[in-house]
């Protein structure tokens, strides 16, 4: 009874230690899954409609028609590699005019909620802006 008794202390013990080991296991960083937000705006002069087509290398957003002023919002997480990239072609005068560029990458702008980039889409290229602030920055059409 006695040997018995000790086998179950020295079981226990063994279990015990392994749980602690286990425990004191460095544990993976945890990737930043907050929703990431982006608004595309159609400010066209003429008042014209854009056709706004967004993917990813996992997604592709589909195609959506803004009439002049209207917004298309898209929320999404980043991957878990942080390398998430969304580029959107846009077309716009009967498909005359069409152009792309990346509205979301990496080392890009904080798009992270509460905060929001807003895109706003003229002739001579997108511009972006935060919906914490009222500046914001346009650039030309990637080539």
């Amino acid at each position: 009874m006695l040997r018995l008794l000790q086998t179950c202390i020295m079981v226990t013990t063994l279990f015990s230690c392994a749980q602690a080991i286990v425990n004191e296991r460095p544990q993976p960083p945890t990737q930043d899954r907050t929703l990431e937000q982006v608004e595309i705006k159609n400010i066209l002069d003429g008042k014209q409609d854009l056709s706004v087509h967004c993917k990813s290398g996992d997604d592709d957003f589909g195609v959506h028609n803004l009439s002049y002023n209207a917004t298309y919002s898209l929320s999404f997480r980043r991957n878990f590699r942080g390398t998430t990239l969304i580029e959107c072609g846009f077309s716009w005068d009967w498909g005359k005019q069409s152009h792309h560029t990346d509205i979301y990458t990496p080392e890009g702008p904080n798009c992270r909620a509460p905060n929001k980039c807003l895109w706003y889409i003229i002739p001579s290229g997108p511009c972006l802006s935060h919906s914490n602030s009222f500046e914001y920055r346009c650039f030309p059409w990637d080539k």
